[in-house]
């Protein structure tokens, strides 16, 4: 065994021992920052979980992304940087599918709206009480509004004050359209006023939000496809250039300078992917 080798693994020995340590010291005591930083994203996790009504499993989607982060450091090490990429495009891919697919009950919620509100002002033509009203309407609605509804009768039948049962709606939910909607009914409520007047007003200013915001997403629906398509260029563009030419990028990988122009490639490919998406998302 020559000399080179033997340094080499005792670096590797060293680095890991090192690692192992900093690992032991940002998890050991109560308020490591390693155990804060998992207690948070865990909980940020279940959270996201609990708002679209799945099973809970913050725990298990950080530890495999730490897992991911740890494959793709190794190929960084090891130069693999075709690997590194998947790597990267799965952990960031699973946090954006799980707020896609959030995004889209809230809009599902936020098109039930109208109708909902239609049909617990008939309901309250019948009945004076909007917690009765509330109860009798949930038969009547869709998924995944009905799923809310039903929680918050259920939560109105064991002794929640009916106020903060809607609350938990809008908490729930996380939309300003709900929120309205729910602050409206409320404030009539308690204001004594026509209550079945005013959910029908609300409605139709539901109605007419839904039509502006449906004329605005067709105005800007080319805007956001050519976005994505040029901030996802990149990606295939590297990949296809190291194919047919693998020396090409060889400057920008072996040296420091190399380094920091990808540095600053990428801090500017992730700014202008997110001011194209701040500009695009216009709101009623």
């Amino acid at each position: 065994m020559s000399t080179s080798w033997m340094l080499g693994r005792a670096a590797a020995l060293a680095f890991v021992l090192a690692g192992g340590c900093a690992l032991w010291w940002g998890w050991a005591h109560e308020q490591a920052t390693l155990r804060a930083l998992w207690g948070r994203r865990v909980t940020h996790y279940n959270a996201l979980f609990r708002r679209l009504w799945w099973r809970p499993r913050g725990a298990q989607l950080v530890a495999g992304e730490c897992s991911l982060a740890l494959l793709a450091a190794v190929a960084w090490f090891n130069e693999a940087w075709l690997g590194v990429m998947p790597l990267v495009a799965v952990a960031g891919g699973v946090p954006a599918y799980l707020n896609a697919q959030l995004d889209k009950r809230v809009e599902a919620v936020e098109a039930q709206l109208e109708s909902w509100l239609q049909i617990l002002s008939s309901a309250l033509r019948a009945t004076p009480s909007l917690g009765e009203a509330l109860e009798s309407c949930v038969p009547l609605v869709d998924a995944p509004l009905r799923s809310e509804l039903e929680l918050a009768v259920r939560e109105y039948r064991l002794g929640t004050p009916l106020d903060e049962a809607l609350d938990g709606i809008a908490t729930r939910v996380d939309s300003p359209l709900v929120r309205t909607a729910v602050t409206a009914v409320r404030v009539a409520r308690n204001s004594g006023g026509n209550l079945a007047e005013t959910l029908l007003s609300l409605a139709s200013a539901l109605r007419e939000i839904a039509r502006l915001e449906a004329v605005l997403r067709a105005k800007t629906a080319e805007g956001r496809s050519q976005a994505w398509a040029i901030s996802a260029l990149p990606i295939p563009l590297y990949g296809g250039i190291r194919a047919m030419s693998p020396e090409f990028f060889v400057p920008l990988e072996t040296t420091p300078t190399g380094h920091l122009v990808i540095a600053g490639a990428v801090a500017l490919w992730v700014a202008a992917a997110v001011s194209a998406r701040i500009i695009l998302a216009v709101e009623v």
